[in-house]
């Protein structure tokens, strides 16, 4: 007889011998306004196409960055 091998729990993502990607963790809206500010190149402009304040903007990338637990933007003086 065979044994029984045990099934991926597929119901959070995770295969055997597999680490969850920290990504997962990170939230939709958090993941969005990073994106954003990524592409348009600051808070303001990600803000603008949002349509929400570059003070929430702001928020969403250091709770990204507190999830991913690293700086994802070079901050400067400038902007």
């Amino acid at each position: 007889r065979r044994a029984a091998r045990a099934l991926p729990d597929r119901s959070r993502g995770v295969w055997p011998g597999s680490m969850p990607s920290p990504l997962n963790r990170v939230p939709l809206p958090a993941l969005r306004a990073v994106e954003a500010v990524a592409r348009t190149g600051s808070l303001r402009a990600a803000a603008a196409e949002l349509g929400v304040t570059p003070g929430a903007v702001s928020q969403q990338v250091i709770r990204a960055e507190r999830v991913l637990g690293r700086a994802l933007f070079e901050r400067t003086p400038a902007g």
